[in-house]
């Protein structure tokens, strides 16, 4: 048996921190075992997730990472249709999930695009997670030293009523539903 030096050892991280805000609302969410999502025409129920991974371990240059979301549950109104979602990259790190909310989030910066976007559907809670392809953002972290990446998770489209997205957290009860970040190196 032969083993190559060469082949990729794979990494699992959980976040240090996750938590969603509500806009123009003060209250921490840190805690709770799901993170929601939703663009409201009203910013005052427009929510958005962000997730924090310590890289501080990784060096060089990785050959891929996903960051893979379990959706839990969505809203009474979302039927079959889809929910088109989108993943940031926020440069902002400092923050923390037992006092990040809705006053005081991470600022994304002006005409930041999307590092990945895909469509949130009811049927997706049955299934596996959503494995979404963050390799460029991870190396970029790691190439200026950066100790933490964090990410950003926003409804692309302005939808109204029950029709929030709903993803686990490093807090859900069952460890199949909490998000993870796998890297290769």
């Amino acid at each position: 048996l032969m083993i190559d030096a060469d082949t990729p050892s794979l990494v699992e991280l959980s976040p240090s921190d996750d938590s969603f805000v509500q806009q123009s609302n003060s209250n921490n969410y840190g805690n709770d075992s799901q993170l929601r999502v939703k663009r409201t025409s009203s910013n005052q129920y427009t929510r958005q997730a962000f997730l924090k991974f310590n890289v501080q371990s990784l060096s060089g240059t990785i050959t891929n990472a996903s960051l893979k979301l379990s959706l839990v549950e969505v809203g009474a109104d979302v039927g079959s249709s889809a929910i088109a979602q989108e993943l940031y990259l926020n440069p902002t790190t400092g923050w923390s999930e037992s006092s990040i909310h809705g006053n005081n989030e991470p600022q994304l910066p002006q005409g930041a695009a999307p590092i990945a976007e895909w469509d949130a559907r009811a049927n997706d809670i049955s299934g596996g997670p959503i494995t979404l392809d963050v390799t460029a953002a991870v190396q970029q972290a790691i190439d200026a030293g950066e100790d933490y990446v964090t990410f950003e998770i926003r409804g692309r489209d302005i939808v109204s009523g029950g029709r929030d997205t709903f993803y686990g957290s490093k807090e859900n009860s069952d460890s199949t539903k909490q998000p993870i970040m796998e890297v290769a190196n």
